[in-house]
Formats: structure tokens, C-alpha cells, sequence
């Protein structure tokens, strides 16, 4: 059985998801276990997705027959894995390199076939990832230039991600398939990561809302990660009330379903929006007279020279003007 750990603090962290995702679609036993590690190691008020990955890792434990202790002297006891994807290369080995599983005939065959597709999509996943990095680090300096060209990168990552869903049709391939493509969990992951922690509004990019609702609500592998989630939260939860009772301990484990910063996208955005206000914006803020605010009275007016006079009826404006 693969297990999955990760501290109880970044439940959240897109490659906790990629990893239960993709282990489910390549049929191998998993389950999730919950380090009870409460420090936050990050040096930034929002922790970073690159250091929290280093939190991450996959091992396979061997199933022990009965009277059989565990030595620690097979190779697949020593497999440690750090990254996702890494995953699927270990499974991809021949038997005899490792002595963990291998893939079933027909999951290897369909590897194969999306193999390239896969990596290319962990790749984009990457990509956006380490976008969201350099915005994050940008919030913590707060220089306003630098965080809005960081923002604009992760969105011209993500409209090129809306335009190859576009092409494609879908984010999980054909609706017809039997099962969905590997190339579809590193992409869900970083797309739920955006949406529910970043607060991405998806109204300019319909097809990749689209893809996103699907999955998210049809999707029965999605559905049983999820359960999986939630579960394993509250079964540690049930452990440690038990722990704390018997040992009358008042250090419990913090769980986070949620991002810490959850919604920075959005603080984001509305910085931005004062920030790229114009100089005369800025003047009438908060100016009123004996007609009310000057803002009210002065947004959406032509200031400067016009076509036709000032104060000229629109239905004679096309008319040329009769001399006095």
C-alpha cells in the first residue's frame, strides 16, 4: 500500500490531491497519513506551495505476512518519493528493480497512450505553481509594480490553460470515456487550488469553469478522495480526543482544510484596482459641493474639446447649425 504524509497544516496543497488523485486512477492501495506537526516553518506570513511540497512525501509500505517483522532490507521499503509524478515512473519500472507493485495490463497500456500528456500537464501545474509563488512573495514585500506584473503572469498562464481546453474540448478528454486521462489530476488539482483557496473568478474563462464544475461535481473519483479527506480528519480527530483524555494533554493537532490565505487572488485584484486608478480619479475621491459628489457628476463626461457645442441636443447634433 502507498501511503501519502503531509503535515496536518497543508491538507490543502495541490500535491496532496495529485498524488491520492493520480494513485486512485492507477488502481494502487492507498491511504493518507496526517503528520500531528503543528509549526508553520514558512519565513512568509503565506506559506509558499514550494516549501510546503518539501513536507510531502509517498512511500510504499509492503503488506507484512502474519509472524513477519519488518526489517527494513527490501528495496521497496527504502522508496521514498517526494513529487507526484514520480509516482508513475516508479510503477512504469520493470519488476525486477523494485519489489513493490507494478501496473495491470490494461492501466499500463493506458499510461502509455498519455504518458506525454500527463507530463505536459505537470509541467503547466508546475508552471502556475511557481506563479503563484512569485505573487505570493510580491504580497509580502508590498510593491505594487511588482505584484502587478506578478499577477499578470498567472493569468496569461491560465488564459493559455483556457485556450487549450478550448482546443481540447474538455479538461478530462472526451465525455464519453470510460475513465478520465492522467493529464486530468495535475490540472483539477492546481484549477482547485486557484478556485476554492485563491478565489479565482472564473467568469472570464468559461470553458475552463465549465471543466471545473464537471469534474467537481460528477466526477466519482473526485467524490471518493474526498470522502477519503475527510475521514482520515476525522478519525485523527477522534484519536487525539481520546489521546488528550488519557494523557490530560492540551497540545491537539491543528487541522487546515483551508489556505491560509484564502481569497488572495481577490485581495489582490482590488488592490489592483486602486492602484490603476487615474490621476483624476484620485483628485474628485471624496470631493463634494452644493450638487453632490464631484465624482458622480464628472464619471463617464467628455472633458476637452467636443465634436459638436456643448449642451446641443443629440437630435440635432447631426444637423449643421443655422447661423443666427
Amino acid at each position: 500500500m502507498f501511503v501519502v504524509r503531509c503535515p496536518a497544516s497543508m491538507l490543502w496543497h495541490p500535491s496532496v490531491h495529485h498524488s491520492l488523485l493520480l494513485l486512485r486512477a492507477l488502481q494502487q492501495p492507498h491511504t493518507l497519513q496526517v503528520d500531528p506537526c503543528t509549526a508553520n516553518r514558512s519565513r512568509l506570513l503565506m506559506p509558499l506551495l514550494s516549501e510546503c511540497a518539501m513536507e510531502l512525501n509517498v512511500r510504499y509500505q509492503p503488506a507484512l505476512k502474519p509472524g513477519e517483522e519488518s526489517v527494513g532490507t527490501s528495496k521497496s521499503q527504502n522508496v521514498m518519493l517526494y513529487r507526484p509524478e514520480d509516482v508513475l515512473h516508479t510503477l512504469r519500472c520493470p519488476p525486477d528493480t523494485w519489489d513493490g507493485p507494478t501496473l495491470r495490463e490494461e492501466v499500463h497500456l493506458a499510461t502509455s497512450s498519455s504518458l506525454v500528456e500527463y507530463l505536459e500537464a505537470s509541467t503547466v501545474s508546475a508552471y502556475v505553481m511557481s506563479a503563484m509563488d512569485a505573487l505570493l512573495v510580491s504580497l509580502n514585500t508590498g510593491d505594487m509594480e511588482t505584484i502587478r506584473q506578478t499577477h499578470a503572469r498567472l493569468l496569461d498562464l491560465v488564459e493559455r490553460l483556457e485556450s487549450s481546453i478550448a482546443d481540447e474540448g474538455d479538461l478530462s478528454g472526451s465525455t464519453h470515456a470510460v475513465t478520465d486521462p492522467l493529464s486530468t489530476w495535475p490540472l483539477f488539482s492546481v484549477l482547485q487550488f486557484l478556485i476554492e483557496e485563491g478565489g479565482l473568478l472564473t467568469s472570464a474563462f468559461p470553458h475552463t469553469n465549465k471543466a471545473y464544475t464537471r469534474l467537481s461535481s460528477t466526477n466519482k473519483a473526485i467524490a471518493q478522495h474526498r470522502r477519503l479527506l475527510q475521514r482520515t480528519v476525522e478519525e485523527q480527530l477522534d484519536a487525539n480526543h481520546v489521546s488528550a483524555s488519557s494523557t490530560a494533554s492540551t497540545v491537539s493537532t491543528r487541522f487546515e482544510l483551508d489556505y491560509p490565505a484564502k481569497g488572495f487572488l481577490r485581495d489582490v485584484q482590488r488592490h489592483l484596482a486602486d492602484y490603476n486608478r487615474s490621476t483624476e480619479e484620485r483628485t474628485t475621491e471624496g470631493v463634494t459641493g452644493s450638487k453632490g459628489p464631484l465624482h458622480s457628476r464628472v464619471s463617464g463626461g467628455r472633458l476637452g474639446m467636443q465634436a459638436v457645442p456643448a449642451r446641443l441636443p443629440w437630435t440635432l447634433q447631426g444637423k449643421p447649425l443655422r447661423k443666427p
